[in-house]
């Protein structure tokens, strides 16, 4: 699925107006092998207006919300995450999401930080945890 297409039908389903700028975040998922989705944030940095996702293969928009646009979606973003998990700043990172206690819903993802072998979850209230 074409990231512009998805953008398209985030759009549609938010009722977010072409004139707002869009974010895209891909997020692998860990519940199911090889599925990924497209995190769609709407608004002019750092306020979020809207938030999609969708399914990367299929196209079709699975959540979405709208907010008042008062502040960012994420609070954490990938350097921050990096620094609380204590790697390098040679880790990869990567957005994930599973159902768990760290991020109930796929709207908010954890960061995945790997490197020297380990790999450590970070989610949006600066919780770090081990895979």
């Amino acid at each position: 699925m074409d990231q512009k297409v998805a953008v398209a039908r985030a759009r549609e389903a938010t009722g977010t107006g072409d004139s707002i700028p869009a974010e895209v975040y891909r997020v692998r998922r860990l519940d199911r092998k090889d599925e990924f989705y497209y995190l769609i944030l709407f608004g002019k940095q750092p306020s979020t207006v809207a938030v999609a996702t969708v399914n990367a293969r299929t196209g079709d928009v699975e959540n979405w919300a709208r907010s008042p646009g008062i502040r960012p979606h994420f609070s954490i973003g990938s350097a921050e995450a990096r620094r609380l998990a204590g790697m390098p700043e040679t880790a990869s990172v990567e957005l994930v999401w599973k159902p768990c206690l760290g991020s109930r819903s796929p709207l908010y993802p954890l960061w995945e930080v790997r490197a020297n072998g380990q790999t450590r979850h970070v989610d949006q209230q600066g919780n770090v945890k081990p895979a």
